[in-house]
């Protein structure tokens, strides 16, 4: 099951990958080695979160999967 409609065919076949904005409207991609974002699974929607510490945190959730939870790049 994909969860999309047969007219648009299937979404799946990628890990992820991460872009990261410069304010300006370009973005640079980061490799997975790079980023470290790699999510096996089926996404279901992802949010950024902000721990008791306050440091910022990406969960995604993946249908039928336990949550993964990444720390949030930012720009140099």
């Amino acid at each position: 099951f994909s969860g999309v409609p047969p007219d648009l065919g299937r979404y799946d076949a990628s890990y992820g990958e991460v872009f990261l904005g410069d304010g300006q409207g370009s973005f640079t991609p980061l490799h997975f080695q790079t980023s470290g974002f790699i999510v096996n699974g089926e996404i279901r929607q992802m949010k950024k979160i902000n721990t008791p510490n306050n440091q910022d945190r990406i969960m995604v959730a993946r249908n039928n999967h336990t949550v993964a939870i990444f720390n949030r790049l930012k720009n140099k």
